[in-house]
């Protein structure tokens, strides 16, 4: 048996899942929150700003509900992540997370070699 490619970082999966959870989701949280705050302050600056979200989303209840499922699917994601970077601590003992306090991280001999995206 060989071994697979090298990842010193995150693979592909993990990329596309943070850029979607991280960025998409936390712009759509940050877009509906505004939008619902401005509510209070009809014709204020967040209103005006932030206003066309309600409608796009079919009204104030409908965007609190999407509000409510986003967070909640940051939570999930938080766990999930937990979960992975445990399982891969006890996995494969590469210094994973020690690496983020400490600095130092454990290769085989040839990995940064096939890693091409350090070069």
């Amino acid at each position: 048996m060989t071994r697979g490619p090298v990842q010193l970082g995150h693979n592909a999966l993990a990329g596309a899942s943070y850029f979607f959870f991280v960025w998409c989701l936390g712009i759509f949280q940050i877009a509906t929150g505004f939008a619902l705050y401005g509510e209070d302050n009809s014709g204020g600056f967040w209103d005006t700003t932030f206003g066309w979200v309600r409608p796009l989303l079919g009204g104030s209840f409908a965007t609190h509900v999407w509000h409510h499922t986003a967070t909640w699917a940051f939570v999930i994601f938080f766990f999930l992540h937990l979960y992975i970077v445990l399982m891969d601590v006890a996995r494969f003992k590469n210094g994973l997370l020690g690496s983020m306090t400490a600095g130092f991280k454990f290769y085989r001999k040839g990995d940064l070699d096939h890693d091409r995206w350090l070069t």
